[in-house]
């Protein structure tokens, strides 16, 4: 079986300090030929010597190594959109400064798996690194739930939070073919909305019990949360509300008094 061809697009805002931890995970990956792109979303000038830096040891070992400068920041949403359209490979791992592919192997096998099923999209999971301690997500409740009771897991995420580990999914080229690239009403929330639409639409969306990825907590990842993260909520229940196709009718309740109760806060 020849190897899937693979597209790693690392987005980069204001931590290219973290790059090393990523490019030498993505040196140990058991693949001869990914594409990596390097991309950086209107982080200062003085940081872009260190995108060449970390291409320049990544080319040490593939040959499709690119760097891309966004000279505007334009949130999380379009920057990975416009990675998707570069992108040549058939199978999409995003991930960003900081994060690291837990081992060697599990990229080519889970991207082998797609291969032959005819997967996709894909989850897996990825380990939360504490200073004290490490966590890992989701829970394996909420990954049997995701892969035999689909709605149940959308009800799940609308009315608790996102439960897929959105830097552990695998997507293909064919996937946003099919359904379109992220909506770009959102400026920071990519994953959370499109996971949602695609369980709504009754796509399946498998989850493998394996880590696929690493992240570090502390420094930009310190738990707090950006104001905008809670503007796109916002924003998705209200669309949710307008398109409630696929909603079972808990979720409706749910969506009902929660949008009035922040009208009414407003």
């Amino acid at each position: 079986m020849s190897e899937p061809s693979v597209t790693i697009p690392v987005m980069v805002y204001r931590n290219a300090d973290a790059l090393p931890r990523t490019t030498e995970s993505i040196l140990r990956l058991d693949l001869t030929d990914p594409e990596v792109l390097l991309s950086d979303d209107g982080s200062p000038e003085d940081q872009r010597h260190k995108l060449e830096a970390a291409a320049e040891q990544l080319r040490k070992k593939y040959r499709r190594v690119r760097v891309i400068v966004n000279e505007e920041n334009v949130g999380t949403v379009r920057h990975f959109n416009g990675l998707i359209d570069r992108a040549e490979g058939d199978y999409i791992v995003p991930c960003s400064a900081g994060d690291s592919f837990a081992d060697a192997a599990t990229l080519r096998l889970l991207a082998e798996r797609m291969e032959r099923r005819g997967e996709l999209i894909l989850s897996a999971r990825h380990r939360d690194l504490y200073p004290d301690r490490v966590k890992v997500r989701p829970g394996a409740l909420f990954g049997m739930m995701q892969n035999r009771l689909p709605k149940t897991a959308l009800r799940s995420m609308i009315t608790k939070r996102n439960q897929i580990s959105g830097c552990a999914v695998i997507y293909t080229k064919k996937l946003f073919e099919s359904f379109g690239k992220f909506d770009e009403d959102y400026r920071l929330l990519d994953d959370f909305p499109y996971y949602v639409m695609l369980l709504k639409r009754g796509v399946k969306f498998p989850y493998v019990h394996r880590v696929l990825t690493e992240h570090p907590m502390g420094g930009v990842s310190n738990g707090s949360v950006h104001p905008q993260i809670y503007r796109d909520i916002r924003t998705m229940r209200r669309k949710l509300l307008a398109d409630p196709a696929g909603l079972d009718g808990r979720t409706l309740e749910y969506l009902k008094k929660t949008v009035k109760e922040e009208n009414d806060g407003d």
